[in-house]
């Protein structure tokens, strides 16, 4: 159960409604500040492809904090959508309705041969991650190798940046590492926020467990300060009743569970994916993704895309804040890219010459 921070105070019921009215009303006024600006500020501008996004994400945070002041947003990849201008408004806007920002492969991130990243690219990534966490941004790694030395290089690295680090063997995604069995790893504070935490999970492909007992079972037996999963099991969601088990590690304090949505690429897997679309898909929905077959990109600033993500009680996003998640974990945040790619492109007829 959350605590209200009244009850961890000394005010009285007076001071207590006086500052929960006041943090409303201040949320309130932020909501309407992020929604003004997604209406005014122009989509066909230089910067479109991005600023679609940007906006997107603005005005995904606005509705699910809308429902759950305490909710909150992570996106992954996708850091150029920091760059140029911080005074821009829009790009400020972006910024405040994010709580936190995840890096795949900062430092490692080919598993298969346990390939360091790019230098250049670390160089190049490093700096806006520092940026971020300098506005208070929580900033969480995610890194692609299976042998100890460089699983404690990366450890070390970032923690002194103090960024949160989790460590995969491969981009599947599917299990818990065996370093985190390790003495001393896990905290047995409780976590209410995601400032607080110093260690997280990310399991989003739960296929290795044969019900969804057996999963959430499994979870329940670790201390992870931030479980980030998938919110579907089979042909179900977890619900409230799930969530209530996930929400306390093995130790029993608080920690946080966020839920895994891609928002720039639909998947074939999902409920609100139409069997009819598999024969005839509708004009906002583009390529299959060769990488991850049966996610395809979509317009991600069409209001039929938009609708399913966030906005009816029966949207994905809608269900998770009333399922109890704590936070959404945004993916795919970078289609923006293949978008740009495409306007660039030459004919097809002179792609040859």
């Amino acid at each position: 159960m959350r605590s209200s921070p009244c009850v961890r105070s000394s005010g009285s019921p007076l001071e207590c409604a006086i500052f929960h009215r006041v943090r409303r009303q201040l949320f309130i006024g932020c909501i309407s500040f992020f929604l003004s600006l997604a209406a005014i500020l122009p989509a066909g501008a230089a910067d479109g492809y991005r600023d679609a996004m940007r906006r997107l994400v603005i005005e995904l945070a606005a509705h699910a904090k809308g429902l759950n002041p305490r909710f909150a947003v992570i996106t992954q990849n996708g850091n150029a959508l920091f760059e140029g201008p911080v005074d821009t408004p829009l790009k400020a806007a972006y910024l405040a309705a994010i709580d936190g920002v995840a890096q795949e492969s900062l430092r490692f991130g080919d598993p298969e041969t346990g390939m360091r990243t790019a230098a250049a690219t670390t160089a190049y990534l490093l700096p806006i991650l520092q940026h971020l966490r300098a506005q208070g941004k929580t900033i969480l790694t995610i890194d692609y190798c299976d042998r100890p030395t460089q699983i404690s290089e990366i450890f070390a690295a970032n923690g002194q940046e103090k960024f949160i680090s989790f460590v995969a063997p491969t981009q599947a995604l599917d299990g818990i590492p065996l370093y985190s069995r390790k003495r001393g790893f896990f905290s047995p504070l409780p976590v209410e926020t995601l400032a607080q935490a110093r260690n997280f999970l990310y399991l989003i492909n739960p296929e290795t467990y044969s019900t969804k007992a057996d999963f959430i079972g499994a979870l329940r037996q670790q201390d992870f300060d931030l479980l980030v999963i998938d919110a579907d099991f089979g042909d179900g969601s977890l619900g409230v009743a799930d969530l209530k088990e996930l929400a306390h590690k093995k130790n029993g304090a608080r920690r946080l569970v966020f839920a895994y949505l891609s928002i720039g690429e639909a998947e074939n897997y999902r409920s609100y994916w139409r069997p009819e679309w598999n024969r005839l898909r509708p004009e906002w929905i583009e390529s299959e993704n060769p990488q991850w077959k049966g996610d395809f990109r979509v317009k991600y600033w069409d209001p039929a895309w938009k609708s399913i993500l966030f906005g009816r009680a029966a949207s994905y996003l809608d269900r998770l804040v009333a399922a109890g998640f704590d936070g959404v974990y945004l993916d795919t945040v970078d289609t923006f890219y293949y978008f740009e790619d495409l306007s660039t492109r030459p004919p097809q007829a002179e792609q040859g010459k």
